[in-house]
């Protein structure tokens, strides 16, 4: 039997992908809770969200940007919030990667 390799726009994301999200998302929904004073998704800036993924890079960074991306834009297409602060992030590169490189002796 010959299985899909990705899911179709509007399906319903499986269970394992749900909880790998959960997972990236857990740590930075705590540090948002406990450091920055969120105690809403509403509450989340722009800021909050690039500091979030500012120090990562490779494919940690991908991974994270790729699920605030995709939690914010959910929960703006249901209306929850009203804004997606996660609308422009980038996921290609860290900051410190763009650019020329400085030269090494």
């Amino acid at each position: 039997m010959r299985r899909r390799a990705r899911r179709r726009e509007g399906e319903p994301r499986g269970y394992d992908g749900i909880r790998r999200y959960l997972a990236r998302l857990q740590p930075v929904l705590t540090h948002w809770t406990a450091t920055v004073g969120v105690g809403s998704l509403r509450q989340v800036t722009k800021d909050h969200v690039d500091d979030a993924v500012a120090e990562l890079s490779g494919m940690v960074r991908r991974s994270l940007a790729t699920v605030l991306r995709s939690l914010f834009r959910e929960l703006k297409s249901r209306r929850v919030i009203f804004q997606n602060p996660a609308r422009y992030l980038h996921v290609d590169a860290s900051p410190a990667s763009r650019g020329p490189s400085p030269p090494t002796d």
